[in-house]
C-alpha cells in the first residue's frame, strides 16, 4: 500500500498521469535514443535533483510511456540505490524492480 499512496501523492502534486509530463515538472531529463531491441530504458542519478532517464526510441509510443513510468518510479522510490540503476540480480534489486512495476501499474 505504501507504493499506491506514493503514486496517489505524485498524481495529486503534478495533476497528470503522463510520466513524461511529471518528469518535465520534476526537472528530470528524458532522452529517447535508438538502442538494441532488448534494451528498454534506464535511470541515471547524477544528484537527487539531476536525473536522466533514457528510453529506447525503437519502442512503440505505448511501450515508451510504460518505460518512462517505470524509470520515474526508480527516481521516486529508489534515490539511494546508486547513481545508475539498470535492474539487477540481487534480492534487493529484484525487489526494487517489483516496486517500480507496481508504481507503473498504479
Amino acid at each position: 500500500m505504501r507504493i499506491k499512496q506514493i503514486v496517489k501523492n505524485v498524481l495529486l502534486k503534478h495533476g497528470t498521469r503522463d510520466p513524461f509530463e511529471i518528469c518535465e515538472q520534476l526537472g528530470y531529463k528524458v532522452i529517447l535514443k535508438q538502442y538494441n531491441i532488448g534494451w528498454k530504458g534506464e535511470m541515471i542519478k547524477l544528484t537527487n535533483e539531476n536525473i536522466i532517464i533514457y528510453i529506447n526510441s525503437n519502442l512503440s509510443k505505448q511501450a515508451q510511456y510504460i518505460v518512462c513510468a517505470h524509470e520515474l518510479a526508480h527516481a521516486q522510490l529508489h534515490l539511494n540505490a546508486g547513481n545508475h540503476f539498470n535492474g539487477g540480480e540481487t534480492l534487493e534489486q529484484l525487489e526494487m524492480e517489483r516496486e517500480a512495476d507496481m508504481f507503473t501499474a498504479y
